[in-house]
């Protein structure tokens, strides 16, 4: 046995420490809470079942975002993967993850773990400007200002929804920036980009341009978001990003619709583009272009991208437009088509359900569904 004096002062003061918790239960449960408090012994303690808890959680196992800089996002995926659930939401808890106490009350493993590399990723931002070292939790002020930012952005008075937000060398003006509160300064903006809760538009340096990241909404926006919810199904998603491309070429067909690729998110810009300007992906539009529903052109780095006439004519009827395919195809598949059309056509409730909308029972339609 070793006589290491430490490990002599441990047998020591676990002995005494046990003598005194037989007539001390009370002493035994703060000597386990003390113990599990500290990250390196808390997987050595068994906390009896029933065991009433306090409101403070054990600390996290290790910080993500240090995780994510270091071993980058798929390292950071193989360290969550070794984590249970309640190792999970004390990172969770620790790094501000959950300002609305949501995330807390999944039970889904995977669900939360998707939620802290998300949120990480949007955290791991490049360039100095946005940087700032141990961000914790939104402090009230930023929560202020975050839910100002999401309500300017979403409203369509005096200035157009999606409106994005300039820092200059003068503080920021907004048409919609609601009056009873305070514009933030430079110093504020930057945790909260730091924090995932603002994305960035850095084709507009040396300005400062900013919009609130799907993080930001998702957490300070309308819990009741139809558009989330919809772009969320595979189906319903390319549906509603096709009519939003239908709808935005048809009210201007001057302009162009522009697709951005960035460090973090992507970009959609056009004067009348109805979703969230970061709602559409690349394998979106590539999956639109193969169903021969938009066309496509690089500009730059950047793409524009339009509807077919194809598309255009399906949109507004979208019975008929599978009627007109049924028409030019044979056996199975023309069967199949006109069946899509018959079934658009009497209301069913089962499409509805299914596909969300007559775009989305297209894409079903299309895609062999």
């Amino acid at each position: 046995m070793s006589d290491d004096p430490r490990l002599v002062a441990l047998r020591g003061t676990t002995k005494k420490l046990l003598g005194a918790a037989l007539d001390d239960p009370e002493l035994a449960e703060r000597a386990l809470r003390r113990l599990r408090a500290d990250p390196k012994l808390v997987h050595l303690v068994d906390m009896p079942p029933g065991l009433k808890r306090t409101g403070r959680r054990p600390p996290a196992r290790f910080d993500p975002l240090k995780a994510a800089n270091e071993a980058g996002l798929d390292g950071l995926r193989a360290q969550l993967g070794d984590l249970d659930l309640e190792e999970l939401r004390n990172i969770v808890a620790q790094y501000g993850m959950d300002p609305r106490r949501l995330v807390m009350r999944w039970k889904d493993v995977d669900r939360v773990r998707a939620h802290i590399e998300s949120t990480t990723a949007q955290r791991s931002r490049k360039g100095d400007a946005f940087r700032t070292p141990d961000v914790g939790a939104p402090t009230e002020r930023q929560q202020v200002l975050m839910r100002a930012f999401v309500r300017a952005w979403e409203l369509s008075s005096p200035a157009p929804a999606h409106q994005p937000f300039d820092l200059g060398s003068l503080p920021l003006e907004h048409p919609n920036w609601p009056d009873s509160v305070p514009v933030p300064s430079r110093e504020e903006v930057r945790p909260l980009v730091h924090l995932g809760l603002l994305d960035t538009d850095r084709r507009a340096a040396p300005i400062w341009r900013v919009f609130p990241s799907e993080l930001g909404r998702s957490t300070f926006g309308d819990p009741a978001d139809d558009e989330a919810v919809a772009l969320s199904d595979p189906d319903r998603r390319l549906g509603l990003i096709l009519e939003a491309t239908v709808g935005a070429f048809e009210a201007d067909p001057t302009q162009p619709i522009h697709f951005a690729p960035m460090d973090q998110i992507n970009y959609v810009s056009h004067p009348h583009w109805p979703l969230q300007p970061d709602a559409v992906k690349s394998h979106d539009l590539d999956q639109l272009e193969q169903l021969g529903l938009i066309a496509t052109r690089p500009r730059g780095q950047d793409t524009s991208f339009w509807p077919t006439p194809s598309a255009r004519a399906a949109t507004k009827d979208v019975a008929g437009y599978l009627d007109q395919l049924a028409g030019a195809a044979h056996g199975a598949e023309q069967s199949r088509l006109s069946k899509w059309a018959e079934r658009l056509r009497a209301g069913d409730l089962a499409v509805g359900a299914v596909a969300g909308t007559a775009s989305g029972a297209l894409i079903r339609a299309l895609t062999g569904f």
